[in-house]
């Protein structure tokens, strides 16, 4: 069924095969969820997961800001870590 959605480009039966998908173990699954989501939804798939992660590395960027902030101190590992993330996304 993941493969006739994908090949029809049926959103309303991609998300019915996705919620089939999600109840089966990853090892299990004759597709990848992610494959399903892109062959269906493509660039919107791609902006939200984009999105999420610019929206995730915001989010750690203010928890350290804010850690840093209570305890007086810099963490410079963290400082690495969202450097390195940085350089990922880009």
């Amino acid at each position: 069924m993941a493969r006739f959605a994908m090949t029809t480009g049926d959103q309303i039966l991609g998300a019915a095969v996705l919620s089939r998908l999600d109840a089966m173990r990853s090892k299990d699954r004759p597709v990848s969820a992610q494959e399903l989501a892109r062959t269906l939804v493509g660039e919107e798939f791609d902006e939200a997961t984009t999105a999420l992660r610019r929206i995730r590395e915001t989010v750690q960027r203010a928890v350290v800001v804010n850690r840093e902030f209570e305890s007086g101190r810099t963490d410079s590992f963290a400082k690495i870590e969202r450097g390195l993330a940085a350089r990922r996304s880009r």
